[in-house]
Parts: C-alpha cells; sequence; structure tokens
C-alpha cells in the first residue's frame, strides 16, 4: 500500500490538467486512475495464475529442506515465455524455467524447495516469475522453524519469589 503523499503527489499532476469546470465525479475518476497507476493496479486480469500462490509447510526443524510443487498457468489465447525466475534468497532452490515456453491455455511446473534456517521463526521465501506478454508473478514457500522440545510454558522463572 503506498503512502497517501504518493497518491497526492501524483494527483497534483493530473489535476491541473482537467478542464476548470471539472465536477466531483471526474476528479473521483482521475484519483482512481492515478491510484491505480501508482499501485500498479490493472483493470484486466493477468493471464498468468501460479497454483496453489502459497505452499505452507507447517512447522518444519532448523535445519531441514522442504520441496515445493507449483504449476504456473496461461489461460491467455497466445504464448508466454518466462523470461526469469529468481528467488528472494539463497534458502530456496528452483528448477531452471527461463526461457521455458507455455502454450495458450497450457501449464508449466515449477519445482522448489526450502532450505529452514538453524534458528527458529517464520520463514518466508519468494519465487519472482518474469514473462514475456504478462505481467510478473510471486510463487511463496513459508514454514515455522520449531526446535523439536517445545518448552511449555516457554520460560522458567526461577527467581520468581526471590
Amino acid at each position: 500500500m503506498l503512502p497517501k503523499f504518493a497518491i497526492l503527489a501524483a494527483l497534483a499532476f493530473v489535476v491541473p490538467s482537467l478542464p476548470a469546470l471539472a465536477t466531483g465525479q471526474a476528479v473521483a475518476q482521475a484519483a482512481g486512475q492515478v491510484a491505480g497507476q501508482v499501485t500498479g493496479q490493472d483493470s484486466q486480469p493477468s493471464p498468468i495464475s501460479i497454483a496453489p500462490p502459497v505452499v505452507d509447510l507447517g512447522v518444519v526443524e532448523p535445519g531441514s529442506t522442504h520441496p515445493a510443487k507449483f504449476v504456473i498457468i496461461n489461460s491467455s489465447k497466445r504464448e508466454i515465455t518466462v523470461l526469469a525466475a529468481m528467488p528472494n534468497c539463497k534458502c530456496t532452490a528452483i528448477s531452471p524455467i527461463a526461457g521455458k515456453k507455455i502454450a495458450p491455455g497450457g501449464t508449466l511446473e515449477l519445482s522448489a524447495s526450502l532450505a529452514a534456517p538453524r534458528a527458529p521463526g517464520v520463514k518466508e521465501a519468494v519465487v519472482f516469475l518474469t514473462f514475456d506478454g504478462a505481467p510478473p508473478a510471486q510463487a511463496k514457500i513459508k514454514g515455522d522453524v520449531r526446535l523439536k522440545v517445545i518448552a511449555d510454558p516457554p520460560y522458567v522463572d526461577a527467581l520468581k519469589e526471590v
């Protein structure tokens, strides 16, 4: 979400170009168009979809590796080429799909794996996909890294009564 000042700054360039007698509705419509351009929203749905958009691995052990599979779906009526697939961190390995073509109405499988860090906590990895003839897309992997032994309560205050 962009800050309000970014949208207002964009409106500063659009509003002066409107006719002097512009109605409130015309100004609102221009603001909506600018907000859509600034945030990257498009009125047409993307011809590319990722299924599932997020693979949630649940609880995983520190230092373990977990595979994930995604299906890239081309719902358009023309062939789309994968220009690049790049993970956001070294913890994620992916199958080489750059340069592969997806037929109209066809699919392409993307294999990925998440190497969980040694430290506990939620780990999220993203694979950024770019296409020739379609907007970019993302495939996400998520895991909750936890130690095998879970203390309940998570700590003991031995000096509570002292």
